[in-house]
């Protein structure tokens, strides 16, 4: 791992990514020295909403031994770190918190700038694009849409009619790093990795065992129940394009106790 910066806790670059090393996340959070092995083990091995190599992976660190053996020290990804540290429940803990916002923001601050610059087609083209992009976002907040949902619907209209892509622009905005948890939604297979559930096959059927959906000839159909919980979501792949839904996150978390009751 390269060192990047260096400030409250050192950031590294590790097969392109930020991440800081576990080891000296536990030690600024100030935690017992001798509890490290437990902490890594629930917080990260254990954790069922850690993903290996996309929050965290393991890396070798020289010399370094804890009874005899090769200490376990993480890569964490700087996003992973932050809810690690606000999990701590502590002034340190928000204080690195507070420490991981402002990372991300000055480093989307000049990705932003560099992707901005990097869109290569004809000035009317992205003139027309983001005449595109405004009036959705305008149309969608009539209407009280979810900020995040109308920014991804306006920027795949706008490459759809102009070929102009801004998803990695969208990517770097705070509209999708401020979703509310009553404003997330999320496609059967995305609700499936995110509860670890075995395929959207078993999100579809959970939605409509409680009502939220019905099997027709024609597909899955939202129900009045679930016309509240869930939102028309446009897909293209190579010349073909329909709708599906997204669901609330939040309602959908709200169906797992039930089903494990029943269980």
């Amino acid at each position: 791992m390269t060192n990047v910066r260096n400030e409250l806790i050192p950031i590294r670059d590790h097969n392109g990514k930020s991440v800081v090393s576990s080891r000296e996340l536990y030690e600024v959070l100030e935690l017992h020295p001798s509890h490290y092995s437990r902490w890594i083990n629930r917080n990260i091995e254990t954790n069922k909403y850690a993903e290996e190599n996309d929050d965290y992976s393991l890396v070798t660190i020289d010399g370094e031994l804890t009874e005899g053996k090769t200490a376990r020290v993480y890569a964490l990804s700087t996003k992973f770190a932050k809810k690690l540290a606000m999990a701590s429940n502590s002034d340190i803990g928000n204080t690195v918190r507070e420490y991981f916002i402002r990372v991300e923001s000055e480093w989307q601050s000049k990705q932003l700038t560099k992707e901005k610059s990097k869109v290569g087609t004809s000035n009317r083209d992205r003139q027309r694009a983001l005449s595109i992009v405004s009036t959705t976002l305008k149309v969608g907040k009539l209407f009280g849409a979810p900020a995040h949902l109308i920014a991804n619907e306006a920027i795949k209209e706008a490459k759809d009619q102009t070929g102009v892509d801004f998803s990695k622009v969208l990517q770097l905005s705070p509209i999708v790093n401020n979703i509310k948890p009553t404003e997330e939604y999320l496609e059967p297979n995305a609700l499936a990795r995110r509860f670890n559930l075995k395929s959207a096959q078993v999100v579809n059927k959970l939605l409509e065992r409680y009502g939220y959906q019905e099997k027709t000839a024609d597909g899955w159909k939202v129900t009045s129940q679930g016309e509240e919980s869930s939102t028309r979501h446009m897909w293209n792949r190579g010349s073909k394009s329909g709708y599906n839904y997204k669901w609330s996150v939040e309602m959908f978390e709200t169906l797992l106790p039930k089903e494990e009751d029943a269980a």
